[in-house]
């Protein structure tokens, strides 16, 4: 009886250490930071977002993914990593800015450390894309939207903030508010061992 209680106890242990924790997530936008860079940033047409995510992923690596949707299409791409995050708190940092030929030159760095520098296809002939913050109701814990970019909801006014305000994962935006085309990024924490 007593090798059962503490191999159950054992068990429980382990359970509970490896359980994850719900990350929280909040933005800071261009106007939120330092002045001179938000003037800066609105002058060259950059727009900036500051992803600040706390968790417990102290430690760990950020696995970024792409998810490109076009329709019922869906392609993703994981994007590389290469440092270990250094606190329970960390911030992603995005710019992006449309270039002369409708394409959309993006940077993205988590905790300082260069991730991407990528052109991405973006043109549009009837509106254009905005980078969006896709924040949810509720903490995850795994595949946690970070942001996106939309040409806003498919009606004569383009609706932009009714995209960002539904609280929706941008995997249901094309079911729920009729998106077909738009791109968003998710972020897991996983052992920074592990492929």
């Amino acid at each position: 009886m007593k090798k059962v209680t503490i191999l159950l106890c054992a068990v429980l242990f382990s359970v509970l250490s490896f359980a994850q924790s719900p990350i929280s997530l909040s933005y800071k936008l261009s106007s939120e930071v330092d002045l001179n860079v938000a003037m800066l940033t609105r002058l060259m047409d950059i727009s900036t977002m500051d992803v600040v995510l706390k968790g417990d992923f102290k430690g760990k690596k950020a696995i970024i993914t792409e998810h490109i949707v076009n329709g019922p299409e869906v392609k993703t791409y994981i994007l590389p990593s290469y440092s270990p995050v250094n606190d329970s708190i960390t911030s992603i940092k995005v710019m992006s800015r449309e270039t002369s030929d409708k394409k959309t030159k993006m940077f993205i760095a988590v905790d300082g450390s260069f991730i991407l520098l990528k052109e991405l296809d973006l043109s549009s002939d009837d509106r254009s894309y905005i980078l969006m913050e896709t924040e949810l109701n509720e903490a995850m814990h795994q595949d946690i939207p970070i942001f996106g970019y939309t040409k806003g909801t498919d009606t004569p006014d383009r609706q932009y903030c009714n995209v960002r305000d539904s609280k929706i994962h941008p995997k249901e935006w094309g079911k729920e508010l009729g998106l077909t085309n738009y791109i968003y990024y998710t972020v897991n924490f996983t052992d920074f061992d592990s492929k």
